[in-house]
């Protein structure tokens, strides 16, 4: 499948490999990418399409979030459905206290 604005997509080469990006654009070979947190919608990374992987194989989402806020919500919801996050819980609970 062709990797198209709007897809969520998994890095496989750089320092960020395994990061979950949304396609903002497409130019030519490369893919400019946002997380909404290192990557901003105003700032998106440019990297080239045998770089990154389709994540989940679904379609692209009909439209991309206005927001950074938005973007990182949707980047969660779909880390937790790739990687069985638990429900209601969000992010790294490493800081909590175990006895």
């Amino acid at each position: 499948m062709e990797i198209q604005t709007g897809h969520i997509v998994r890095a496989l080469a750089g320092h960020d490999s395994g990061s979950l990006y949304c396609v903002i654009a497409t130019e030519g070979d490369f893919l400019l990418l946002a997380d909404g947190k290192g990557r901003k919608l105003t700032q998106p990374k440019r990297k080239r399409r045998k770089h990154v992987e389709l994540a989940g194989g679904s379609g692209p989402m009909s439209a991309i979030p206005d927001s950074d806020r938005e973007l990182r919500r949707v980047l969660a919801q779909t880390r937790d459905q790739l990687y069985g996050g638990s429900k209601g819980q969000g992010g790294n609970h490493a800081w909590q206290k175990t006895i």
